[in-house]
């Protein structure tokens, strides 16, 4: 290989394989994926906008989800809702609506990649803008590596938000505002402008990277006026073409409302506002960037303190990167309340800005005398190591099965959802009604319907939400009791199953002269019966009764201990239901199912039974559902029981357990859909 070629693989080719084997070994598990873990609610909405231009006829200018009813409502109140919501430029959906098309379907999988490869494409261009600065090539490589092992961007880099995309194009067009200032072409220039106006339109903060720029060039450049009449006009019209869709935007909250957030949320006082960034920085500092990450960055940016930014065109860069972070402190405290729960505003600000600082300090590192640039490298290189490993175990943790995440039960029980409404001969244009949603569209998608979703299941929510235009209602089994029955009593009378595979009901609004049971709303009583647990005096011993029934003061309350040998059918659910006394209100108390199979791996998972203690009650009646692990390939031993974890004193009486194989999934019941 010629002295040429190799320079040409080496500053092109080598790190973009670099990337695509991070890429690989980061997102070969994840990348089919459904939005799920982490902020999965947002991420399931930015899919739902491209799987509505796909079923909207691709029409760019009035974007659109599954869910009909706008968080924020419209000025006047819509007669035909269509799902139409204003948000920020939406062309990497409306980009991944056109890829799908052409696949034929929706899938997760096009979006993911859409935003990998935009992701990949712009950390290239860092690398790129990195040697443009003057960073040699061994220290631009640890900075490409810092970047993608960032763990909030490498979360997102193959997920549903575009942050990931926005800080893309800013790495594109960080590289060619530096090629202009070196040789002052204005086509670089242009570009630059076109990318980050794209930035800054499909995430609106990255309009202060519009703004730091602007400025860096008036600060450095204002006695030359000829270059600032060639730069300022083009600010301007950047900032036109921003201001212009924001007008459009606040036009589309006007008339059909909003999914998202559009208003500034800073906090009431300045002691909060402290708290609230003390609690940002607790809970992300580690996500925002691992420790050794920023043991780098501090060791990079400590020399621009003693040594500057260095010539004309490293101000402007330095100049726009320290306005940008000033501008983004400001944000910080617009957005106070925002920043402890999304760490993904964390990109939309002061990411950037402090890369390019360390971009600038690398390029002094790059200049230190040769004996000791090994040693540089060797301590840049361990640090890359770190961070890899760093970043893994957190990509790992986040996309780990947590059974209090009841954002991720919902979507593992909406999952099949579509296929049950087919069976249950659902028309494809009926409205559902979801009433334990816990995110504005993650179960209309899987439902594959349009439709309404309630995510605080108050009284007052539930009984508004029973007089809304819908055809068909969709409710978890597992929350049924909990979150609906417990809190909306009157619902019993007001629903007929349709349909339920274990792990969601589909019913009729239909007034009933009586109450159903949580057993007859979930057509339990149709089902196969695996393994039931009802008389406990085959497990205790006598003196363990009374005429009350089982009295218990252990930690522990074994229900089963069983094996589910290899080939057993998915769908099989654990039904528990009892009347439970506590001498006191009880301080922690779950019903818990332990799987685990031969080849290593596990599901645990807990149910909270104290909301169905009500008030200062000391009686609760706990009605629920949980869901086994869905492919058994080995055998499974499982484990359920109660954990009384305050060991206070417990009488159950009537407690019902089984283990249900859900085979007859339509409902008894006569139904007529010939009306919808």
């Amino acid at each position: 290989m010629t002295q040429g070629r190799f320079s040409k693989f080496q500053e092109y080719v080598l790190p973009a394989l670099v990337l695509l084997v991070l890429a690989f070994f980061f997102f070969r598990t994840t990348q089919t994926q459904f939005p799920a873990h982490i902020h999965a609610w947002t991420q399931s909405d930015r899919y739902a906008l491209a799987v509505g231009f796909t079923e909207n006829g691709y029409d760019f200018f009035h974007p659109a989800t599954l869910n009909l009813k706008p968080r924020y409502e419209a000025a006047i109140p819509l007669e035909d809702p269509q799902g139409i919501t204003s948000v920020d430029f939406p062309i990497i959906e409306y980009l991944a609506a056109l890829l799908m098309g052409i696949y034929g379907q929706p899938a997760p999988w096009i979006f993911r990649t859409l935003m990998l490869l935009l992701g990949l494409s712009g950390l290239f261009f860092w690398f790129r803008f990195l040697r443009e600065v003057g960073v040699n090539y061994g220290l631009s490589l640890s900075g490409l590596l810092l970047a993608f092992t960032a763990p909030v961007f490498t979360y997102y880099l193959n997920g549903f938000i575009p942050s990931t995309s926005a800080v893309a194009m800013s790495f594109v067009a960080l590289y060619l505002f530096v090629r202009y200032l070196r040789n002052e072409k204005i086509n670089f220039l242009i570009t630059a402008l076109i990318f980050l106006t794209m930035a800054a339109l499909i995430r609106k903060p990255f309009v202060m990277g519009l703004l730091a720029w602007a400025g860096a060039f008036v600060l450095i450049f204002w006695k030359e006026k000829s270059k600032l009449r060639i730069v300022l006009p083009g600010f301007l019209a950047s900032l036109a073409v921003v201001g212009f869709y924001h007008v459009y935007n606040k036009f589309l909250s006007f008339t059909y409302g909003s999914l998202f957030i559009s208003d500034l949320m800073p906090a009431d006082a300045v002691a909060e506002t402290i708290q609230l960034i003390q609690i940002s920085w607790a809970n992300w500092k580690l996500t925002y960037f691992s420790l050794p990450a920023w043991i780098w960055i501090g060791i990079a940016i400590s020399g621009l303190v003693f040594k500057g930014f260095g010539d004309k065109t490293n101000k402007v860069i330095g100049f726009s990167a320290l306005l940008w972070l000033a501008a983004s402190g400001l944000y910080l405290l617009a957005m106070a309340r925002q920043f402890p729960a999304h760490d993904y505003y964390f990109l939309d600000s002061i990411f950037l800005p402090l890369l390019i600082l360390l971009g600038l300090g690398l390029r002094l590192l790059s200049k230190i005398e040769r004996p000791f640039q090994w040693s540089i490298l060797i301590i840049a290189f361990a640090l890359n190591g770190w961070m890899l490993k760093q970043s893994y175990a957190i990509q790992s943790e986040r996309n780990t099965f947590k059974s209090w995440d009841r954002t991720e039960i919902t979507r593992r029980n909406f999952e099949g959802g579509a296929k049950l409404l087919a069976e249950a001969k659902v028309p494809p244009n009926a409205k559902i009604l979801v009433l334990d949603a816990y995110t504005t569209n993650m179960p209309l998608l899987l439902l594959e319907r349009k439709g309404y979703t309630v995510i605080n299941t108050t009284h007052e929510n539930l009984r508004q939400a029973m007089k809304w235009d819908f055809d068909f209602v969709a409710i978890q089994n597992s929350f049924l009791a909990s979150d609906i029955i417990r809190n909306y009593p009157d619902i019993t009378q007001k629903l007929q199953p349709v349909a339920n595979n274990g792990k969601i009901g589909i019913f009729l609004k239909r007034e009933n002269s009586n109450s159903l049971s949580y057993k007859e709303l979930t057509l339990l009583d149709q089902q196969l019966i695996l393994l039931e647990s009802s008389k406990l005096k085959r497990q205790y011993p006598e003196s363990n009764f009374s005429n009350e029934g089982l009295i218990f003061e252990d930690a522990f309350l074994p229900l089963a201990d069983t094996i589910l040998h290899a080939g057993t059918k998915p769908e099989i659910s654990l039904f528990f239901e009892a009347e439970i006394h506590s001498a006191n209100l009880p301080k922690k108390l779950f019903l818990v199912m332990d799987a685990s199979s031969d080849d290593g791996s596990k599901h645990y998972e807990s149910f909270d039974l104290k909301p169905f203690f009500e008030a200062d009650s000391t009686f609760g009646r706990p009605a629920l559902m949980m869901q086994l692990p869905q492919d058994i390939e080995q055998q499974l031993n499982l484990r359920i029981y109660l954990w009384n974890a305050g060991e206070q004193y417990l009488c159950i009486e009537n407690l019902d357990f089984k283990l249900i194989q859900y085979q007859n999934k339509l409902s008894q019941y006569p139904n007529d859909y010939e009306e919808y």
